[in-house]
């Protein structure tokens, strides 16, 4: 079953709106029990007929149908039940209910009911009329929609009109499409409209009709379609299809389509407001210029992100460094203001995909794991827990692991400990792992180490903990590695021992284990490790464990930059913003559940400029965590085994290796910490060709503070550095 089926049908839009009358004497009904009423108030919750969108009250009158055995309730009881909304997302047991309701909607299409026979043409597109086999028939599809069409269903007319037009259950034919939109958009379908709009302007690249396109696009834009709405403003502004331009008129639509969240809107608004001499009616306000550019700013389209990106920067040069900062709360605070239509149009959208998905997953896997297949019996075992479904997941782990499958033997002992089953079973869990651990297992080794630490782990002793993490460690697991080094350095449990803790602790750190970074980090800041602290030691392995995301990390580097310690010195301090790093650290590791760091940021907030926070939140919530750690990677980290390599290509000219370089430097990972070095190597490999170099060279200056020296020191290296042969 093809995904873009469902998320393109599962969908109905509102076929009207019912008269208040008509919809109080339907609640009334439904709440007396009356099965029909019952569904017809649940649609009207659903899709905001209602006045307002109530997916939990749908879900309940649903069921109350769905329990009389009304088969349109059943329907919508399955689909919300498939895509979790109002009630508890139960895959398995949607399509249970779907399957239910197929005899009763083909007995309400045989009377020519309109709306069954909309749901079923939806089934067997999808493929979904039969319980033991996805088989779509866009044949008998197209039949049931062309019969609900004609029966005024607005929506059964708009799929019954792509189908024609794409060729599917029938040979294209343009012409009935256009004839079907047409029915279809009367009867108040806004997507037939908005469908037509795109077959009248452009067929082939040739318009077709200025007038029809226009009046079909209008027509979608007043019905509040969030792309119709743009798209209307935007040909209204630049005059085409022979219009005259007229920036006034379109301000409404643009600005209707931006408040709905339409990012190329907000980019068109804020380019507005940004503008002298504003034609189109709006007097210069550099407050809302900022506001809609940083909202279009973070759209998921990377076009218009960049292009408001760009436009921003003038923007701020000339706005009040508070003012940005009031307007970057506004942009905290906003919402999209979706219309009716634009709500239904993408309601449920984002589930449909892996509620389809799981349903094919579940058939494949049921049909391999009865196969005897015993990577397929774990994944099925796995699936069915995600389903919260516990009985089908413990019979299908403990089949896999009767084939002496590892994950699943290891997943039993996990799930009896995290009570999955019932009630937490640390003794069944204990057994498990240990017949893991026995297969060689380094995660649940180290688990018994836990577990055991713990007083967990029945009949053992917290000291016996070494017992199982050592030979974790050993085989370079990380987690056991920082466990194991803890132990030793705390001497709480077992007898100290700061040497071989240390080492320990290191090995995981070196394997890029953000947990052990901060630890590191913490030690050396705390003079654990020598006679005096080491904060630039310190300031090192928390700026990895940071990069990271590790949230302790990020404290103990915002803290190194709040005191100035172990970061690079200060030589203009002006551009060397130490306490905006500092800011920016703190707050995500604020984000990120530590507590008791107001009083630094408040400290912070008195001695740093608006543009100064302003600057760090940004950069804090454009922060993304890069996880350097791989589990299945034991041993030393590819910078280590690599860095001798990395050096001999980088001095040879090679480009990758020269930014890989860099970044090292830039970091302090396996290198001295050297933004100059850092600034060389970005450069070097960005005049090979290698773009993101530049991006990267910015961010460095940004972090680090380069004065004028550094900079001019660095490009001294660049212009002496000749590759060796």
């Amino acid at each position: 079953m093809n995904i873009h089926r469902f998320l393109a049908l599962i969908l109905i839009l509102p076929l009207s709106l019912l008269a208040d009358a008509d919809l109080e004497a339907i609640r009334k009904k439904a709440e007396q029990g009356d099965s029909e009423a019952v569904y017809e108030w649940a649609e009207a919750l659903y899709w905001g007929r209602s006045g307002k969108h109530d997916l939990a009250q749908a879900g309940d009158f649903a069921l109350v149908g769905a329990l009389k055995k009304n088969p349109l309730a059943q329907y919508r009881y399955a689909i919300q039940q498939l895509l979790g909304q109002g009630v508890e997302q139960d895959v398995k047991a949607g399509f249970e209910q779907l399957h239910a309701s197929v005899p009763g909607l083909q007995k309400l299409a045989e009377q020519n009911n309109a709306d069954a026979l909309f749901k079923l043409g939806k089934l067997y597109q999808l493929g979904l009329i039969n319980s033991n086999h996805f088989n779509p028939d866009d044949q008998r599809a197209l039949e049931s929609f062309r019969a609900a069409a004609a029966q005024g269903h607005a929506k059964a007319g708009f799929l019954a009109a792509q189908m024609f037009r794409l060729g599917l259950g029938t040979d294209k034919d343009v012409v009935q499409a256009r004839e079907l939109l047409k029915t279809s958009a009367a009867a108040g379908s806004v997507e037939a409209a908005f469908q037509l709009w795109n077959m009248h302007y452009s067929a082939g690249g040739e318009v077709v009709s200025e007038t029809n396109a226009l009046i079909h696009l209008k027509k979608a834009a007043e019905a509040g379609l969030r792309e119709a709405e743009y798209l209307y403003g935007n040909t209204v502004g630049e005059g085409r299809l022979g219009l005259k331009p007229d920036k006034k008129s379109a301000l409404p639509w643009v600005r209707k389509a931006a408040i709905q969240g339409h990012a190329h809107a907000q980019f068109l608004l804020g380019l507005l407001y940004a503008t002298d001499g504003n034609e189109a009616g709006l007097k210069r306000d550099l407050k809302e210029a900022f506001y809609w550019l940083t909202l279009a700013s973070r759209a998921e389209d990377a076009k218009t992100a960049k292009n408001a990106s760009d436009r921003l920067v003038s923007v701020k040069k000339e706005l009040d460094p508070l003012d940005q900062l009031d307007q970057l709360t506004r942009v905290g605070e906003y919402k999209p203001k979706l219309s009716l239509t634009t709500f239904n149009t993408t309601l449920g959208l984002e589930n449909a995909s892996l509620a389809i998905s799981q349903s094919l997953r579940l058939d494949n896997l049921t049909f391999a794991a009865e196969g005897d297949d015993p990577d397929a019996m774990f994944s099925l075992g796995m699936f069915h827990l995600d389903q919260r479904q516990p009985q089908p997941a413990l019979e299908w782990l403990k089949k896999a692991a009767g084939k002496k499958h590892a994950e699943a033997i290891e997943a039993l002992g996990e799930e009896y400990i995290s009570g999955s089953f019932g009630e937490p079973d640390f003794e069944e869990g204990a057994k498990w792992l240990k017949q893991a651990a026995r297969q060689g297992s380094l995660p649940a080794q180290t688990r018994l180490g836990s577990l055991a630490l713990a007083g967990k782990f029945p009949g053992t002793k917290p000291a016996e903990a070494v017992r199982w993490f050592r030979p974790a460690a050993e085989q370079g697991y990380a987690e056991a590695q920082t466990r194991l080094g803890g132990l030793l350095w705390e001497g709480d449990v077992v007898k100290q021992d700061l040497k071989n803790g240390m080492m320990w602790m290191r090995k995981a750190a070196d394997q890029r284990y953000a947990f052990a970074e901060a630890s590191l980090s913490t030690m050396h800041a705390q003079g654990l490790l020598g006679d005096e602290p080491d904060f630039k030691e310190s300031a090192k392995w928390a700026r990895r464990g940071a990069m990271q995301g590790d949230a302790l990390a990020q404290r103990t580097l915002g803290l190194l930059y709040l005191e100035g310690k172990g970061v690079l010195e200060a030589k203009l301090p002006k551009r060397l913003d130490h306490k905006r790093l500092a800011y920016k650290w703190l707050t995500l590791a604020q984000r990120g559940g530590v507590q008791g760091l107001d009083p630094a940021l408040n400290v912070l907030r008195k001695e740093l400029q608006a543009s100064d926070i302003n600057n760090a939140l940004a950069e804090a919530s454009q922060f993304v965590a890069v996880v350097l750690y791989d589990p299945n990677n034991t041993g030393q980290t590819a910078t280590q085994t690599d860095l001798k390599t990395i050096l001999k290509n980088a001095a040879a000219g090679q480009a990758q290796a020269q930014l890989d370089l860099a970044r090292l430097y830039a970091e302090g990972d396996g290198v001295e910490q050297s933004p100059v070095e850092a600034y060389k190597w970005f450069t070097l490999a960005f005049n090979q060709g290698l773009e993101e170099a530049l991006t990267e060279r910015s961010k460095l200056i940004k972090a680090n503070g380069m004065g004028l020296d550094d900079i001019i020191a660095a490009k001294k290296l660049v212009r002496a550095f000749k590759p060796n042969k």
